[in-house]
């Protein structure tokens, strides 16, 4: 519950499809709870004011003040798709930053990578962090 905005916003970036599942069959809440603990506070105040600038950018996309998290699915799917193409260079840049630190999560996620043909990733051991 911590990070639900953030999780709600990436859930509608990276919904499930009929070939793929989608960002919330990762285990995005302990993919947030890492990215909080180890991020620079720089990326941590991006993600977040990332996140709250996509809710609020509903009325350019889809012409309603309801931020995008409460949106419903297909007018959800709608806002995406408008950010990411929008004429507004900051929107669009700010759907660039939420499908980077998102697609960390998705990407990483052994049934999606085992769906996409990939090997799944070795688990991390952290060696960085001992130092």
């Amino acid at each position: 519950m911590k990070y639900w905005l953030i999780r709600k916003t990436l859930e509608s970036i990276f919904p499930a499809t009929d070939e793929l599942p989608g960002i919330a069959e990762a285990d995005l809440e302990a993919f947030l709870t890492q990215f909080h603990k180890e991020a620079p506070p720089v990326m941590r105040v991006a993600l977040f004011g990332a996140a709250a600038a996509y809710n609020v950018s509903t009325p350019l996309t889809v012409g309603l003040p309801v931020p995008a998290a409460l949106l419903p699915e297909r007018l959800g799917d709608l806002h995406a798709q408008r950010a990411a193409c929008h004429k507004v260079y900051v929107l669009r840049q700010i759907v660039l930053l939420l499908k980077t630190i998102g697609g960390m999560c998705w990407g990483a996620d052994s049934e999606i990578r085992t769906q996409l043909g990939l090997e799944p990733y070795a688990p991390d051991p952290g060696t960085w962090r001992e130092s």
